[in-house]
């Protein structure tokens, strides 16, 4: 449930990634036409260059889609309970706080780290570990 409850911000991931890979796959796109073009090299390069953000979205869409199924199981078992817990409030207040705690966890993320490097990855990875406890 943690990790849907920020799916905006692995959608957003998500994007930014594969809007790098498209943007360096049609910045190359016309090379294919020369006939001295070696493709086993382009893929290398673009393994190199690319290989990191290629990880970084296949991650992100296993863990979100593994993280969905798993919340929708939950909510399913849950529905099919025959008693509902009860449960009395005995006092409820505002919580302001809530919500810029929640923007911040959005915008730091996608502004602070580059997850195009290693090193941001790395960070990102501690920051949402930090988080996630």
């Amino acid at each position: 449930m943690f990790i849907t409850s920020f799916l905006p911000l692995w959608v957003a991931i998500v994007f930014s990634d594969l809007y790098d890979i498209f943007g360096y796959i049609i910045c190359r796109w016309g090379r294919l036409r020369d006939p001295s073009f070696d493709f086993r090299a382009a893929i290398g390069r673009f393994m190199c260059i690319n290989g990191l953000l290629i990880g970084t979205v296949v991650m992100v869409m296993i863990v979100v889609i593994a993280s969905v199924w798993d919340l929708n199981r939950f909510l399913k078992t849950k529905e099919l309970e025959v008693a509902p817990p009860i449960g009395i409030l005995r006092r409820v207040r505002k919580a302001n706080k809530l919500s810029a705690e929640y923007l911040i966890a959005y915008i730091l993320p996608m502004v602070a780290f580059d997850i195009a490097e290693l090193r941001g990855v790395i960070l990102f990875l501690l920051y949402f570990g930090v988080l996630a406890f």
